[in-house]
């Protein structure tokens, strides 16, 4: 009998061939290293949520739902009870060709602060860190701009909308 708890996503490798493989032999990605980055800068306040393998359309909806979580999170950021005071999306959308486009539509329609996955490391594939501290401190959406990335993702967000669900 299989408990919830046991089940380690780590162990799914790709996930459109749901090939299993050992925690053991994962190996730590640059997206790993970013995101690990990312959450041991960012204060347990921040909310991070991922929209994955989005379709076109999708991310106007997904930019909404950002400002939404914005101001319910202003509204209660007084409330001792309130976990988080500031929110982080990151959108990794299914074609990735696409993302210049989503960002020109969120930061000029949407007025979100956006950045790609990829501003994130200097040559040679290192970590940014004064691209990763900008990113906390002024960046509202961060957009992965590159293929495979998802897997290493998701254990790091605390909740995950998958895209042509809607």
């Amino acid at each position: 009998e299989n408990n919830i708890n046991d089940i380690n996503p780590l162990c799914f490798g790709d996930l459109k061939m749901a090939r299993e493989i050992g925690a053991k032999q994962a190996v730590q990605t640059n997206i790993d290293k970013l995101m690990e980055s990312i959450v041991e800068k960012k204060s347990e306040s921040r909310f991070i949520w991922l929209a994955a393998s989005t379709h076109e359309g999708e991310e106007e909806v997904i930019g909404k739902v950002h400002k939404i979580l914005e101001r319910k999170l202003k509204l209660h950021a007084s409330d001792l009870k309130s976990k988080y005071s500031s929110v982080l999306t990151i959108i990794a959308p299914r074609h990735p060709e696409r993302s210049n486009d989503i960002i020109r539509f969120l930061e000029r329609d949407l007025m979100l602060s956006c950045d790609l996955h990829s501003n994130l490391f200097n040559a040679g594939n290192l970590i940014n860190e004064k691209a990763v501290a900008e990113l906390l401190d002024e960046k509202q959406v961060l957009i992965v701009d590159s293929l495979g990335e998802l897997v290493s993702i998701y254990k790091y967000v605390d909740v995950a909308f998958i895209g042509a669900s809607l």
